[in-house]
């Protein structure tokens, strides 16, 4: 399934969206809040599972980050809900999903760097997927393998990664989002 945005819309509640066996095409959350635009993609790795639907939420975080390893002063105060919705036969199978979350300019905090931002899934206990690409208003989380509440922001420890060989105060020789990820600028 695939949703087409053409204008400036957006759906301010849950959508659900038909995930297809083997689908590893980006699939579009179209969703936001009241005028904020703030969408979720979602990119499927790998080909087994089971059709069904699959559905995406905003709300507001609320503070919601107690024990995910965000401070809640540095993040986006947002989330965005991922769940199976009764009754879809969805299954992920053994598939995992790298997601881009968009979040606005305006709701990064004073003081807070979208370049260090991670992706935190709480499903009942939280997880830290791999960072991915990040911009100045998105975070993509790779290798995700399950589903739950989202949310966005700075890490309360930075861990750097070495990713290059080179002066250890040289900020290209260090990367915030793992061994693989960008290095620092």
């Amino acid at each position: 399934g695939s949703v087409l945005r053409t204008g400036t819309g957006h759906v301010d509640g849950p959508l659900r969206v038909n995930i297809p066996t083997g689908t590893t095409s980006d699939i579009l959350y179209a969703v936001g809040r009241d005028n904020d635009y703030v969408p979720a993609t979602l990119t499927f790795n790998g080909t087994d599972g089971t059709a069904g639907y699959l559905e995406v939420e905003h709300t507001n975080a609320s503070g919601g980050f107690g024990g995910s390893g965000l401070t809640a002063g540095l993040s986006i105060d947002r989330r965005w809900d991922i769940s199976i919705p009764g009754p879809s036969s969805f299954d992920i199978g053994t598939r995992t999903f790298n997601s881009v979350i968009q979040f606005l300019a305006s709701d990064v905090p004073g003081g807070a760097d979208p370049l260090k931002y991670q992706t935190r899934r709480d499903d009942g206990g939280w997880n830290a997927p791999s960072t991915g690409t990040r911009t100045s208003t998105t975070t993509q989380a790779l290798g995700v393998g399950g589903f739950g509440r989202f949310v966005v922001g700075q890490p309360s420890l930075l861990v750097y990664y070495s990713v290059a060989d080179g002066n250890w105060n040289t900020p290209g020789t260090w990367s915030t989002a793992g061994y693989g990820g960008a290095a620092e600028t």
